[in-house]
């Protein structure tokens, strides 16, 4: 992102680590044991990759919660052409 800092390889990592329920501390230890690892990061992304999708999940009812909500608005501008109703002023404006 422009103008915050520069992430490093470590913080990263890190950030990969507690996603992947990981202790940040302890992980050079499990890295040792090549199967141990491995079940560890399988698990981890299968765990992660669920959590991520229930969040988008989570989001996009609430967005459709949201604009259905909206949606029942009743129209405070009115076209003065036509007389046809709009719930916002961009609606108007364009139909002008």
């Amino acid at each position: 992102m422009a103008g915050s800092q520069k992430k490093h390889f470590k913080d990263t990592l890190k950030a990969s680590l507690k996603d992947f329920s990981i202790n940040v501390n302890s992980w050079e230890a499990l890295v040792q044991e090549r199967s141990t690892w491995h079940n560890h990061i399988s698990t981890g992304a299968d765990s992660a990759e669920k959590q991520r999708t229930l969040a988008a999940i989570k989001k996009w009812e609430q967005r459709s919660a949201r604009s259905s909500s909206e949606q029942l608005l009743h129209p405070s501008h009115w076209c003065p052409c036509c007389g046809r109703s709009f719930t916002v002023q961009i609606g108007l404006n364009s139909n002008l």
